[in-house]
């Protein structure tokens, strides 16, 4: 019983941080709404976008906060315990590498962008606007 205590109050903590984040996605969908224009194929792209700028910077980012403080408190409060030290070494290591994957790939896939249109940092030369901005 105990075993279903912890994840139970973390997934209601959890929920209870991100539910007025999540309440504002109603603006997913930028199209087809009362007053709005019709959908059309350029819209989906800006949908996805939103999509995945929701998870990386609005999830992502406070959850391997959370867990890195989750983290720091178990292995503040371990008491010289070798399980909880090594869970909390486990916890702080999957963070850092999920989110190194996750803004790594982003970083990745930029760089090669901008070295195939010969692109600066400030003036685009490939494309009309950055890569990682839709314009319809």
């Amino acid at each position: 019983m105990a075993s279903i205590y912890k994840p139970t109050l973390l997934f209601i903590t959890v929920l209870s941080i991100f539910l007025p984040l999540m309440s504002n996605a109603a603006g997913l969908v930028p199209c087809g709404g009362e007053g709005e224009a019709d959908c059309t194929t350029c819209d989906f792209f800006v949908m996805t976008k939103g999509a995945i700028d929701f998870i990386i910077i609005d999830l992502v980012t406070p959850l391997a906060a959370l867990f890195v403080v989750t983290a720091g408190i178990i292995l503040f409060t371990s008491g010289g315990s070798d399980n909880q030290i090594s869970l909390a070494k486990r916890m702080l290591y999957g963070v850092i590498i999920g989110a190194l994957i996750i803004y790594g790939a982003w970083l990745i896939v930029d760089s090669i962008l901008l070295m195939l249109t010969g692109s600066g940092a400030d003036q685009p030369a490939g494309f009309p606007w950055p890569w990682h901005t839709i314009k319809c």
